[in-house]
């Protein structure tokens, strides 16, 4: 399957790029820059930047959330586990 999304850019770590750590959070801000995290979360010394096709390859589960709308975070526990999405703030909604 492609997307339109395929040779865009993602953030991500080491280890989720070379497969040793499972992608657990996956983030389409509101700038349409995409985040891929696993357990570890954002690690300064470890990030990489990579290809969104790159990525899929690793992990099959990936495709589901390929299409996930700007401005939304899905999440799950394991590789396994299906996606749970919600939104996100933009920055400066809480103001007033």
């Amino acid at each position: 399957m492609t997307t339109n999304n395929d040779d865009r850019f993602i953030y991500t770590t080491r280890s989720i790029m070379d497969g040793s750590t499972p992608v657990t959070e996956v983030i389409h801000d509101w700038n349409d820059e995409w985040h891929f995290w696993g357990q570890e979360g954002e690690i300064a010394a470890e990030a990489r930047v990579g290809l969104f096709r790159e990525i899929i390859a690793t992990d099959k589960g990936l495709i589901e959330i390929a299409s996930l709308p700007m401005g939304s975070k899905a999440s799950r526990k394991n590789s396994h586990d299906n996606w749970q999405i919600t939104t996100i703030k933009k920055h400066g909604d809480d103001k007033h």
